[in-house]
C-alpha cells in the first residue's frame, strides 16, 4: 500500500483490494497491502473491463467454494410486494450478499387447493443457505418486533427450514423469538443510514395497510 502513497508513475493506475463491501466508506486499514499497477489503460476502459468480468473474478476468489443458487419467495397477505421487495434489495445490496439473476410472479399453495400469489427471486450467493435464511427471517419482522411478511427460501425443491437455525446453547427456541433476534442482529450489521432507511420503509408499508385482507387474497 505504501507504493501508491509515493510519486505516481506516468500512465499507471493502482488497483487496490479489500475484503470489505464497496458500498460504504473504507479506512486505509481496510485496504490490503498488495497493489496491482496497470499501465497503458484508461480509467474508463479498465472499469468497463473489470465490470464485464466481475462474475468470473468473484468465482475465482471463492477459493474452492461454489455459488449457491437459491430462490426467495415473498408472500404478503396485504399485497404490498413492492414494499417488501425494496426492503429485501436494500438489505442484500448493503450486505453485498449476492446477485439477483431473475424475478417474477408465481403461485404457491399454502393449503390444498388454496393458491396464493408470490413474488419469486432467483438469487446467486456465496453465503450458505442458512446465512441467507437468517437474513430473511430478520426481514419478516420490523424494528418493533411485529411480523409484517413471509419470506421463504428454497435450494432447488428443498425448503430451508428455520429449525436448522436453532441454537443448541440456549434460547430462543420458538420461531417468533428467533425471528426477532435475527432482526436485531440484522439491524446491527447494516450501516446506520441503511438501518434507518429500512425502518422508514417499514413504517410506510404499515401506513399503507387498510382493513384486514380477505382470506386467500
Amino acid at each position: 500500500l505504501k507504493s501508491i502513497l509515493g510519486p505516481a508513475e506516468k500512465d499507471t493506475i493502482a488497483l487496490c483490494f479489500t475484503a470489505k463491501p464497496l458500498n460504504r466508506p473504507l479506512a486505509i486499514s481496510d485496504i490490503m497491502d498488495d497493489v496491482l499497477h496497470i499501465r497503458g489503460a484508461s480509467f474508463s476502459n479498465l472499469l468497463s473491463s473489470l465490470r464485464s468480468r466481475a462474475l468470473w473474478y468473484f468465482t475465482e476468489g471463492l477459493d474452492g467454494r461454489s455459488w449457491n443458487e437459491l430462490e426467495i419467495k415473498i408472500y404478503d397477505s396485504w399485497g404490498d410486494y413492492t414494499g417488501h421487495y425494496e426492503r429485501l434489495r436494500t438489505v442484500l445490496d448493503s450486505l453485498d450478499a449476492g446477485m439477483i439473476l431473475g424475478e417474477g410472479w408465481g403461485r404457491d399453495y399454502a393449503h390444498i387447493l388454496m393458491a396464493v400469489r408470490i413474488y419469486r427471486i432467483s438469487f446467486f450467493t456465496f453465503l450458505p443457505p442458512e446465512g441467507v435464511k437468517e437474513i430473511l427471517m430478520g426481514l419478516e419482522y420490523d424494528a418493533e418486533g411485529e411480523r409484517i411478511a413471509d419470506l421463504d427460501l428454497y435450494r432447488g425443491r428443498e425448503k430451508i427450514s428455520w429449525g436448522g437455525l436453532l441454537s443448541k446453547k440456549g434460547p430462543p427456541h420458538d420461531r417468533t423469538a428467533l425471528g426477532r433476534a435475527f432482526r436485531e442482529k440484522l439491524s446491527s450489521r447494516l450501516p446506520g443510514d441503511k438501518a434507518a432507511l429500512l425502518e422508514s420503509m417499514e413504517r410506510e408499508i404499515k401506513s399503507r395497510r387498510g382493513s384486514p385482507p380477505a382470506a386467500g387474497k
